[in-house]
C-alpha cells in the first residue's frame, strides 16, 4: 500500500492508483491520481504557460530529444501509424477534407511554390515511380477510366470550356519545344487515313538518327534533319521504323514521291557508299526488303 501525501489516503501502489515517476518510491509519484488530476483542473491556464515557457526556453534540447526517441523506436512509429490509418480511414479522409477547405487558398500557394522549387526532384520522383510501377499504373488508370467515363467527358469538356486561352497557348509553347514529337504525331495521322501501319516511337526516330550520326542519310550532311518516307505513302510506304530515314529539307523535298532507286543515282549528291549503307541498313537486297532492323 501507498499513502498519498496530499489527501493522506491509502491506496494499492500501482499505477490504477498512481502516476510513474523513476525517482518516487516504489517508482510512483507522492501524489494519487485523483489529487494529480484536481491540482491540474485548479492550475489549468498556469500550468499551460508554464509549460509554453519551458518549450520556448528549451525548444532545441526539445526537438533533439523526440527526433533520438523517433530514431530509437522507429519500426514502432511506423506500425503504429500504418495501424491508425487502417483503424481511421473515413476520420482520415473527413479531417484531410476539412483542413484543405479550410486552408485551401494556402495549401495551393504553398504547393505551388513546393513545385517551383522542387521541380527536377519532382519530375525525378516521378519518373522513378512510373517506371517501377508501369502494370499497376496502367490497370488502376485503365480502371478508373471505364467506371467514370460520363464524369472524365464532362469535366474535360467544362475544363476545355474554362481554359480554352491557356490551352491554346500551352499547346503552342509544347509544339515550339518538341517539334519532332509533333511530326510524328502529323505522320502518323496521314498514315491511318491511307489505312496503312503507323508505329514509328520517338524513341524509334531518335535511335534511327543516332545510327546515321545525326546526318541526312542522302547527302551525308550535318543539318536539321526530317522523317523521310524512304518508300513514299503515296506507293503504300508505312510509318515505321523500317521505313523511316533521316534527312534534311533539300533531300527530303528532292526526293518527294519518287521511288529511291529511280531518284538516287541521278541525284546530285548521289554516293555509292551512302546507297550501299542505306540499303543495308534497312535491309534491301534487290529492290526488296529482307528484314526488320528493330
Amino acid at each position: 500500500m501507498k499513502k498519498c501525501s496530499k489527501c493522506g489516503v491509502e491506496k494499492q501502489a500501482t499505477n490504477e492508483f498512481f502516476l510513474k515517476q523513476k525517482a518516487g518510491k516504489h517508482g510512483l509519484r507522492a501524489h494519487c491520481k485523483s489529487c494529480e488530476a484536481l491540482y491540474y483542473q485548479e492550475n489549468k491556464e498556469r500550468i499551460a504557460e508554464h509549460r509554453k515557457q519551458h518549450h520556448q526556453d528549451n525548444k532545441e534540447r526539445i526537438a533533439e530529444r523526440k527526433k533520438n526517441y523517433h530514431q530509437e523506436n522507429k519500426e514502432f512509429f511506423v506500425e503504429y501509424r500504418k495501424q491508425y490509418r487502417k483503424n481511421n480511414k473515413e476520420h482520415i479522409k473527413e479531417q484531410k477534407k476539412q483542413h484543405y477547405q479550410k486552408n485551401k487558398e494556402y495549401i495551393i500557394e504553398r504547393t505551388k511554390q513546393y513545385s517551383k522549387k522542387n521541380k527536377e526532384y519532382i519530375s525525378e520522383r516521378g519518373e522513378q515511380y512510373r517506371q517501377n510501377n508501369k502494370e499497376y499504373i496502367s490497370e488502376y488508370t485503365k480502371q478508373y477510366y471505364q467506371n467514370n467515363k460520363e464524369y472524365i467527358a464532362e469535366h474535360l469538356k467544362q475544363y476545355y470550356q474554362n481554359n480554352k486561352e491557356h490551352i491554346a497557348e500551352r499547346y503552342k509553347q509544347y509544339c515550339q519545344e518538341n517539334p519532332e514529337k509533333i511530326a510524328i504525331k502529323s505522320q502518323r495521322r496521314r498514315a491511318k487515313k491511307k489505312e496503312l501501319d503507323s508505329t514509328l516511337t520517338f524513341e524509334q526516330w531518335e535511335k534511327i538518327k543516332k545510327d546515321f550520326n545525326n546526318k541526312c542519310a542522302y547527302c551525308g550532311k550535318e543539318k536539321k534533319l526530317e522523317q523521310e518516307h524512304f518508300l513514299p505513302i503515296s506507293k503504300g510506304g508505312e510509318y515505321t521504323h523500317n521505313n523511316i530515314i533521316p534527312a534534311c529539307r533539300n533531300c527530303n523535298s528532292g526526293k518527294g514521291n519518287k521511288m529511291f532507286h529511280e531518284w538516287y543515282p541521278k541525284y546530285k549528291h548521289y554516293s555509292k557508299k551512302r546507297e550501299k549503307q542505306l540499303l543495308q541498313y534497312l535491309g534491301y537486297n534487290n529492290n526488296i526488303q529482307q528484314l526488320s532492323i528493330f
